[in-house]
């Protein structure tokens, strides 16, 4: 079951991986177990983003299905039998060209490399670019099945925001906003719940009447969400959930 667990609205000159961490420690507050792996798209991906899901307190799998830009034209690796060597591949040609270490302005501890890609025309490569160089090579291992895994928030995106005529809002102001925000994805919970509910449900709903069962729905509803708080608090003994829609 797919449920929404942070929904945060913004001003929209706000960049999208700047959501990333906040939302991450507030869903540890509303989920029972530990985050292992995140699944987003290139807008998210920071070197500080990156950086903060390799850190040994939090240990999570960032999955990216692909990064903003487009391709680069030369692709750049260390050599394996000497890491002050940069490899450099034009993907244009096939062709490696060869590539020579310089010394950095700033901080000196980084390396810095240069290729010559004309008549006086030269082409830097820092660590920051090998980096990216190495995140794009993971995201062609991606299998199919887990880099498609991604579709599912699009979706939920669109449901968030169905009733918007053309795509605009009918509200002003960010409080506003605010509100419309957090109801829609009550209400995107409260319909998974449901659905999840009722397939899960051993007898057939045929036949009973709407109010008694969207009533006896709701009341399990409560059950679940006092479960997930006493599983957050008590981790070592979790409780058990048992759905019903008598």
């Amino acid at each position: 079951m797919n449920l929404i667990t942070d929904t945060r609205v913004k001003e929209v000159s706000a960049p999208d991986n700047g959501f990333f961490q906040q939302a991450l420690e507030q869903t540890r507050e509303v989920i029972t177990g530990e985050i292992e792996k995140v699944h987003a798209d290139g807008a998210y991906n920071s070197a500080e983003n990156r950086e903060y899901c390799q850190s040994d307190e939090s240990g999570i799998d960032m999955v990216i299905t692909a990064i903003q830009g487009a391709m680069p034209r030369y692709d750049i690796r260390l050599d394996e039998h000497d890491d002050s060597n940069l490899i450099v591949k034009d993907n244009k040609t096939g062709e490696l060209v060869q590539s020579y270490p310089v010394k950095p302005r700033g901080d000196k501890t980084k390396r810095k490399w240069s290729i010559k890609t004309g008549e006086r025309k030269y082409r830097y490569f820092d660590e920051d670019n090998l980096r990216v160089a190495d995140l794009r090579r993971k995201l062609k291992d991606i299998p199919p099945g887990e880099s498609c895994l991604r579709n599912n928030v699009e979706a939920t995106i669109f449901q968030l925001g169905y009733h918007y005529p053309d795509d605009k809002s009918r509200y002003r102001t960010l409080a506003k906003h605010k509100l419309w925000a957090y109801s829609r994805s009550l209400w995107i919970n409260f319909v998974r719940i449901v659905n999840y509910t009722t397939r899960t449900c051993q007898r057939a709903l045929s036949g009973q009447k709407t109010p008694r069962y969207i009533s006896n729905l709701c009341f399990n509803m409560h059950i679940i969400v006092n479960k997930f708080i006493f599983n957050k608090n008590n981790q070592n003994c979790p409780a058990k959930s048992l759905f019903s829609a008598i």
